[in-house]
């Protein structure tokens, strides 16, 4: 089986008419595209080299997004995919060569460069994802074995994430579960695709919705004892970040009210 045909994009979009934008993720891979446009339908399309399977949901939230294309998925490597993404010439080999180079990993974090302007700073060289280390990564950088995830049972948060109630944390609350369950992640230093860098459909500043999620984010990913500490961290970490917006009682504050209203949704 050639290296387009192991690896599948699966594609988070809204209210598309057609698939003329498709081309412009520079794609060989066969792929699954869901598109939340408020109305439901499944059709399979041969588009040049790919073979995609276009779903029209009538759901709204980006983990929702994400775990219909989990659901459909065939593929033996998934790559977490938005449509603001360009991939490199070849990046199915760099997957595919990184997989069979670590044949024990379950997941595998690349780079993705940032267009307009940098997107992160990346270490050189590999390395093991820990608890730690997983809060720093994002979903465009995810490529996972799809045998690993549907065996581990592993799924997004839909109650997380653009769209949802709390519009943060998705990524990292998957990572999270992954590990719980023994999947492995490693770090691959190498580039698969750039990325646009357009203004945030979800951050629109460290505002008190902001703080609210943050604290429902740390819930979820520490628990109740430890989640209370790492709002305290937080806010003490990044207070030169959001000074100008909010004062570090009322960051304080926000954050435990979000605590709390998630113990209230568990």
């Amino acid at each position: 089986m050639t290296s387009s045909k192991r690896v599948q994009l699966l594609v988070s979009t809204m209210k598309r008419k057609d698939i003329s934008w498709f081309d412009k993720l520079n794609s060989s891979s066969d792929a699954i595209i869901i598109n939340q446009c408020g109305r439901k339908g499944k059709t399979k399309i041969t588009h040049g080299p790919n073979n995609i399977l276009w779903i029209d949901s009538d759901d709204i939230g980006l983990s929702k997004s994400r775990n219909m294309a989990l659901d459909n998925a065939t593929g033996e490597y998934l790559v977490i995919t938005d449509d603001d993404l360009e991939y490199v010439d070849g990046y199915e080999e760099i997957i595919c060569n990184a997989f069979k180079k670590n044949p024990k990993a379950d997941i595998i974090v690349f780079q993705v460069e940032g267009i307009e302007h940098t997107f992160k700073k990346y270490g050189n060289k590999e390395k093991k994802i820990s608890y730690l280390s997983s809060l720093h990564v994002s979903s465009v950088e995810i490529v996972m074995r799809k045998n690993s995830i549907k065996k581990a049972n592993i799924r997004f948060a839909e109650e997380f994430g653009s769209g949802a109630k709390y519009r943060m944390g998705e990524e990292n609350i998957f990572l999270f579960d992954c590990l719980k369950s023994g999947l492995k992640i490693y770090y691959e230093p190498k580039v698969i695709a750039k990325l646009h860098l357009n203004e945030s459909t979800w951050f629109s500043g460290f505002n008190k919705k902001y703080f609210l999620d943050r604290g429902a984010v740390s819930r979820k990913l520490y628990g109740d004892i430890i989640g209370l500490f790492m709002i305290v961290v937080f806010a003490i970490k990044n207070y030169r970040k959001y000074k100008s917006t909010m004062n570090i009682i009322n960051g304080l504050r926000n954050m435990t009210e979000g605590y709390i209203d998630y113990g209230k949704d568990t």
